[in-house]
């Protein structure tokens, strides 16, 4: 006999006819997204180590744990993008895999920055040449210095030894100074070359047709290059056989930097193979290696002065390209480059930001500063308009900030 009316039974039985289903179709989404997941990037074959990564959090020497991340993903990073594979084909690399067993340094020595902690990540194996059958491995060195910062070192483990890899490492362990000691299973190999690590110097662009120029790992006291790269506020801007696709940042990536003076709309990011980032900047077609600009004044002729544009102070530059907020309406055109582009400065020459500059000209050597008058003559400030629209601003060196920093 039913207990239940026969209206009721019939809800309950559609309700539970509705939750089976519902179960039902979230097991699958899950297994759906599971499986998607593991086919979206695929290990190469034989490459996996023996033993499954371990996530555990790297720990310095004293067993205090390293503000390291695992993951090499900056730790709040939740975009990555894909991994560059090899041009050469000499590497198959993948994504970043923490090592815990991976040592390279010895665990007690430490020096007056080294902070200890070294983390080791596999990131791919070497398909032909020398070292053949090899695990390519990123180890990150974290050291106190002036601001803090990541030594990246490159090493290829084959057989049981470690070769250290100079050209792709920034610890020097031939200097007897060098603040670290590498174990006794490590070479040092000062002539292997890892190909696709070598990217180019420049990437010439044809539309718009203007050069991108690799920045140094260090920029001033600053490390910008050579750090771990997060696709976070990216947006994928060109694409080059180079190095694929090159990178800039969306609005809230230049909001965030340029609150720290460090970077500007015309900055360029490149994901390396092995998961670590180089950034490029625009190099104006007219500067030359002396830093003198190739200009002709309309009234004292060619140009002998050297400027900067990526505002220079004491302590280093404070951003890639120095990108200025002027409205074309305040600027006069002065000048033009060797290749017919226009150069502009200030029509008034009581301008706010021509006197902001000179009230930074020498400030802890004010018995050296020029004159307003003499300044202001001497073409202290001028803008060029880039491909993209953007004003960059060069400064006249000898008027530059103090080189004081502290």
């Amino acid at each position: 006999m039913n207990i239940f009316p026969e209206k009721l039974s019939w809800k309950l039985s559609t309700l539970y006819t509705t939750l089976v289903l519902v179960i039902l179709g979230t097991s699958s989404l899950f297994m759906y997204r599971y499986l998607a997941s593991r086919t979206q990037i695929k290990t190469p074959t034989n490459l996996t180590p023996s033993t499954s990564p371990q996530t555990q959090t790297p720990t310095d020497s004293t067993g205090t744990t390293s503000y390291l991340d695992t993951s090499f993903d900056l730790g709040k990073c939740k975009t990555t993008m894909p991994v560059v594979p090899s041009k050469s084909g000499q590497v198959q690399w993948i994504e970043p895999k923490y090592q815990p067993d991976m040592k390279i340094f010895e665990s007690g020595d430490m020096g007056n920055d080294y902070l200890g902690g070294e983390a080791s990540y596999l990131v791919g194996r070497v398909m032909s040449g020398k070292y053949k059958g090899g695990d390519v491995f990123l180890t990150t060195v974290p050291y106190a210095g002036f601001f803090g910062s990541e030594q990246y070192d490159h090493e290829i483990k084959l057989n049981g030894k470690i070769y250290y890899l100079s050209k792709y490492s920034e610890d020097d362990l031939d200097n007897k100074n060098s603040e670290v000691t590498p174990l006794k299973n490590v070479t040092i190999d000062k002539q292997f070359d890892l190909i696709d690590l070598d990217l180019p110097q420049i990437i010439h662009l044809d539309n718009p047709v203007v050069d991108l120029v690799q920045l140094p790992p260090y920029f001033g006291f600053t490390q910008y290059a050579d750090q771990r790269f997060c696709g976070d506020n990216k947006v994928q801007s060109f694409y080059d056989n180079s190095v694929d696709v090159i990178y800039t940042l969306n609005d809230a990536g230049r909001a965030n930097l340029f609150k720290e003076n460090k970077s500007t709309p015309t900055s360029y990011y490149v994901k390396a193979p092995d998961s670590t980032q180089r950034v490029y900047v625009i190099k104006p077609s007219f500067m030359q290696n002396n830093d003198i600009p190739s200009i002709t004044w309309n009234d004292i002729g060619v140009n002998t002065q050297k400027y900067t544009y990526q505002n220079m102070t004491g302590c280093g530059p404070l951003a890639f390209t120095d990108i200025s907020n002027v409205y074309p309406s305040d600027l006069i055109q002065t000048g033009t480059t060797s290749d017919n582009q226009t150069v502009f400065e200030y029509k008034d020459s009581n301008n706010s930001g021509l006197k902001e500059v000179y009230n930074k000209t020498d400030m802890y050597e004010p018995n050296l500063k020029p004159s307003y008058d003499v300044f202001k003559s001497n073409h202290p400030v001028f803008f060029w308009k880039d491909p993209f629209g953007y004003y960059v601003r060069f400064i006249n060196e000898q008027y530059e900030a103090s080189a004081y920093c502290g």
